[in-house]
């Protein structure tokens, strides 16, 4: 794919409906920089076979050396979600979304930069390896997105793990899936407790000492029945709102569709959508009923052409038999037997798009035939970007939800009049719209930091990048124990500084177009005041003097260069 054009994100930021802003969370080495390599790579920025080894977002010189995030970097990434024939009757039917995407670091030590990247995007995507499974940086990154009202979604990564390490089974990977999925879980459900007990109204205790001294006098002056006295005084006492809360939608189940299996080394991923609509043709059942029962104890006969929900003989669960087996094979015909007639088989019978040249590197190196066999049959970045589409909230959903949490205009003075409370109020319901026309742009800054501008104008003239060799990484090509040279990075066009930048309409991060990425200091240091930036007559005739980078999220409004913004 060829890199899409700046005035193409640009004209996706005015409808809010198709927009996603998310970060990626997880604890240290479980994948967060090589999947968002492989997500940028399908914007045609890089090249696939360079997903996880380039560490795109990585741009720091330390950051490339010890191989791990330290900072939260932003790019906005093009995705065209293929859809069912769009309907006659819809207004809506456009399929073009902008993904505002944030990696964060997952070592505990940068824990501030993960506060900045949940405060101003409206989905997560939290990674667990499937072998670790959840870690104490796991579950600090799913709290403080529940804290801060974040919805997340749920990728499994690092299956290929389970196949050529740990040398599983399917149905053994099953449940020791399932089980991690459950550990997610636990932590989600006791979140969910500890708000519900403190949503609880504190009036039904403090009800106690009256009902009690109530109904003894009542009992006293009037003999009732001490039953119905009773079941009176224990409705008034206790509050069972707390039971009765569907608490179904919070946790991750892949039947929901908030769930993704991948491997970001090998650049697949599969959620049971796309396996529900495979076999929905082969088997000649309804896809929703493939959908609810593709994962969970259920069990298809292939003789009896029955879904049973009890095992029954030797028939495995749906999810292995259809799923994990195919994945299997694949594997073990590549990776272990490394079998050209098989091979050549099964790019044949799921009719995937192979180049000659990389099925002829199975004897040399097989890791290049398994690769583009799986990235052409599951590609990673159409999975996991149809589950942000399709299950995270757009900025107007997200923002009507969060914006109590983030804004309350009703904490006005006493003194304050009663056209400044109806301009609070407007500006309240511009913020719920995301209007881009709102009369003043309001914008949550979550991080400030300075920067030299001679270190701006340094990175705008880099055309290249030097990208270190990754830790334990050596080339299988070469027994010598000579380093590799280096590999250049391309670094994306950056933007003139006589351009103006593009408008940055409300509902978006300030991640720039892929082409812009790395000119988003300069950009966003324009929207300040000019009177916080040092001029170079001011210090001295200086070429050091310092541009203020701020991390900001638009809520509603429109930015401009030299404009004034309401801070939050």
């Amino acid at each position: 794919m060829a890199p899409t054009s700046s005035s193409v994100l640009v004209s996706l930021q005015k409808n809010t409906q198709h927009i996603r802003n998310i970060c990626v969370l997880a604890h240290v080495d479980h994948g967060k920089t090589t999947m968002s390599d492989s997500l940028i790579s399908s914007n045609g920025i890089i090249s696939q076979k360079m997903a996880g080894k380039l560490r795109y977002l990585d741009n720091r010189k330390d950051e490339q050396e010890r191989g791990i995030t330290m900072k939260s970097s932003a790019i906005s990434l093009y995705y065209n979600r293929p859809s069912p024939t769009p309907s006659p009757s819809s207004t809506d039917n456009q399929t073009e979304y902008l993904i505002n995407l944030i990696d964060s670091p997952g070592h505990v030590d940068f824990s501030s930069e993960v506060s900045t990247a949940v405060r101003i995007t409206d989905g997560a995507l939290v990674l667990v390896d499937a072998v670790e499974g959840v870690c104490i940086q796991t579950h600090a990154v799913l709290r403080q997105a529940w804290m801060e009202k974040v919805r997340p979604c749920l990728v499994v990564n690092k299956v290929d793990r389970l196949i050529t390490e740990l040398q599983m089974s399917p149905l053994e990977a099953y449940m020791h899936i399932t089980k991690v999925i459950e550990q997610v879980n636990v932590i989600v459900g006791g979140l969910y407790n500890e708000e519900s007990v403190q949503d609880t109204p504190s009036s039904s205790s403090d009800a106690t000492p009256s009902s009690s001294s109530s109904s003894s006098s009542s009992s006293t002056s009037q003999p009732t029945d001490s039953n119905t006295s009773e079941d009176d005084l224990e409705s008034k006492v206790f509050d069972w709102s707390v039971e009765e809360k569907d608490d179904s939608s919070i946790y991750f189940n892949p039947a929901m569709g908030n769930v993704v299996f991948a491997s970001a080394q090998d650049g697949w991923a599969f959620g049971i959508n796309q396996f529900a609509e495979l076999y929905s043709k082969k088997l000649g059942m309804k896809e929703g009923v493939l959908r609810r029962t593709l994962w969970g104890d259920f069990f298809y006969s292939p003789k009896e052409k029955k879904i049973y929900q009890k095992q029954k003989g030797n028939l495995q669960p749906m999810f292995v038999q259809f799923v994990l087996n195919s994945i299997w094979e694949v594997y073990n015909s590549v990776m272990v037997t490394q079998d050209r007639e098989k091979v050549d088989k099964i790019v044949t019978s799921l009719k995937l798009n192979v180049q000659p040249r990389d099925i002829a590197a199975l004897s040399k190196d097989p890791s290049v035939t398994l690769q583009a066999i799986v990235t052409s049959w599951l590609p990673l970045s159409e999975a996991v970007l149809r589950m942000v589409v399709d299950k995270l909230p757009s900025p107007a959903e997200a923002q009507a939800e969060r914006l109590p949490h983030l804004y309350t205009p009703h904490d006005l003075p006493a003194s304050a009049s009663a056209e400044e409370r109806e301009r609070a109020e407007r500006i309240l319901q511009s913020m719920r719209k995301c209007d881009p026309n709102a009369e003043v742009a309001v914008a949550y800054v979550s991080k400030v930091f300075s920067v030299s501008k001679e270190s701006i104008a340094a990175a705008v003239r880099a055309r290249n990048l030097v990208v270190m060799p990754r830790r334990g990484y050596s080339s299988s090509s070469s027994s010598s124990s000579t380093p590799a040279p280096p590999t250049p990075m391309p670094m994306p066009m950056p933007m003139p500084a006589s351009t103006p930048s593009p408008s940055q309409h409300a509902n978006s991060t300030n991640a720039p177009p892929p082409e812009y990425a790395r000119a988003a200091a300069g950009t966003e240091s324009s929207l300040l005041p000019s009177s916080n930036t040092p001029s170079a007559s001011s210090s001295g005739g200086s070429e050091d003097s310092e541009e203020f980078i701020a991390f900001a999220r638009v809520f509603c409004g429109t930015l401009r260069r030299g404009q004034k913004l309401y801070i939050l």
